[in-house]
């Protein structure tokens, strides 16, 4: 079974958001709900359009995947005008590693890992990735706090890869296009 596409929320006119006004959307629905469901942020031609992923796949090819399959969903009928920007905001784990030293595990079994809350934006036109990721503080299992990750900080000043953002604008430039198959 794979997961749902996400449906759109709320759809209208709209100025540019930024990274800024993102990551502060972000951390306030966090701490107010103890957590965030990854949350898709499209805009277009001025609009944007919201839209929450009940789930994640397991495996990086199945989100990959996803994501292509969302953007064609909103990419289809060219309504939505050309793709601007792309924002998603998701919960995860990071692990740290030295300099020195290859990732020995992956983050998920890690028991020195970091539970982290980050926002990716992909600006389409310049082809500009951009990430920021909050460390999540929790006591009690209540989420009180969320901070910048100061070992992720070099990455946030840097050009940083996003293939689920690739992916997506992929499959919205399909959908924009008429060609599905």
């Amino acid at each position: 079974m794979s997961p749902e596409i996400p449906q759109p929320e709320y759809d209208r006119q709209s100025e540019q958001f930024t990274l800024e006004q993102v990551s502060q959307f972000a951390k306030e629905t966090a701490l107010e709900s103890g957590g965030h469901v990854p949350t898709l942020i499209v805009q277009a031609s001025g609009r944007h359009v919201i839209g929450h992923f009940a789930e994640m796949p397991d495996t990086h090819e199945e989100r990959l995947q996803m994501m292509r399959a969302a953007g064609l969903a909103l990419g289809t009928g060219g309504s939505m005008g050309e793709l601007e920007q792309v924002f998603f905001i998701a919960e995860g784990w990071f692990s740290i590693t030295r300099a020195d030293r290859s990732p020995v595990l992956p983050p998920t079994a890690d028991p020195d890992r970091k539970e982290v809350l980050f926002i990716s934006n992909l600006k389409v036109k310049e082809h500009q990735a951009s990430l920021v990721i909050f460390e999540m503080v929790r006591e009690d299992e209540a989420l009180v706090e969320l901070q910048p990750l100061e070992a992720a900080s070099e990455s946030q000043t840097h050009a940083v890869n996003a293939p689920l953002l690739d992916a997506f604008a992929a499959g919205f430039r399909r959908g924009a296009s008429g060609k599905h198959n």
